[in-house]
């Protein structure tokens, strides 16, 4: 599964899976928090900012957007 290659820092993995979740027409809020953590690992800002504002507009009480925002400001010095 996609988390789980996430998890083993196979990223492409991750985000091949996580794509075709996401093609076969998933809008689960997880899928758009992994979709975001990986493109931030892979410095995609463009594509994890879209995620984040799909994850915060349907789900917005999620504990992990503060903590993917606060990565993505990390790397606006980049």
């Amino acid at each position: 599964s996609a988390q789980i290659h996430l998890e083993l820092n196979q990223i492409d993995k991750a985000l091949n899976d996580g794509l075709k979740a996401e093609q076969l027409g998933s809008k689960d809020p997880n899928l758009y928090i992994l979709l975001a953590e990986c493109n931030l690992e892979k410095n995609d800002k463009v594509a994890a900012d879209n995620y984040l504002f799909k994850v915060k507009s349907i789900a917005p009480h999620l504990s992990e957007i503060p903590y993917l925002e606060g990565l993505r400001l990390l790397q606006v010095g980049d």
